[in-house]
């Protein structure tokens, strides 16, 4: 199915090229129009744009806009861990076990576009940006001890970027964007070793980091459908 819609936006480009090049002025970008933004991926599929798994755009004028994106990622596993327990008399134990995985982000831009009646309408964006995660993972031995793995980290920074977005027909415009991006965050890991049968406590320590990312993404061609 998504072949088939990029095969017919394709004809769709190649048979306005001609009245693009007459008028430049055939594009959405101006107060009040609303954009849904998707990454053309490998293969001509369909996916996030900005990293995001929603992401659209509002027009205050043809030359700002502002662009909000995020999304949410969260997995839950409840393992059954059945084994025999050779410190027990070798006796079949079961011991269920909690594992998940959560995380957020939100990203923003403020966009500005200085000539958007020109052909290939250039733009460039500067806004805020932010994470947060959570996870917990176990393992049990079999000399009768459970070890548990916590965590929660966040980050924060800005994120820059400069493309071109050309519109074939007014309700739709393909874009080619590069991005960089720099955040401060912190991670918080927590570790402990308790016996299963008993409860009492073996071993655990804390461990708290920050950090700083710098970084570069890859040229990303998006598509962009206006409402």
């Amino acid at each position: 199915m998504k072949t088939l819609i990029c095969i017919f936006i394709c004809l769709i480009s190649i048979s306005s090229i001609y009245t693009q090049q007459k008028d430049s002025s055939v594009h959405s970008l101006k107060k009040g129009s609303l954009a849904f933004q998707f990454e053309i991926g490998y293969d001509f599929k369909l996916t996030s744009f900005d990293g995001a798994q929603i992401s659209f755009k509002y027009h205050f004028s043809p030359n700002t806009a502002l662009r909000i994106g995020g999304g949410v990622t969260s997995s839950i596993n409840n393992i059954d861990v059945k084994f025999y327990d050779y410190y027990h008399g070798n006796n079949l134990i079961s011991e269920p076990l909690d594992e998940y995985y959560h995380e957020i982000y939100l990203t923003s831009a403020f966009i500005w576009y200085p000539k958007p009646n020109s052909v290939i309408k250039i733009y460039f964006g500067a806004g805020p940006r932010a994470s947060y995660n959570s996870s917990k993972d176990e393992y049990i031995y079999s000399d009768g001890y459970i070890e548990s793995r916590w965590l929660e980290g966040w980050a924060a920074g800005l994120n820059f970027s400069a493309g071109g977005e050309w519109f074939p027909v007014h309700y739709l415009s393909f874009s080619a964007e590069y991005s960089f991006y720099g955040m401060y965050g912190s991670n918080k890991r927590t570790y402990q070793v308790k016996n299963y049968e008993t409860g009492s406590l073996a071993e655990c320590y804390e461990e708290t980091s920050n950090n700083f990312l710098f970084r570069g993404n890859s040229a990303r061609l998006g598509l962009s459908v206006y409402f």
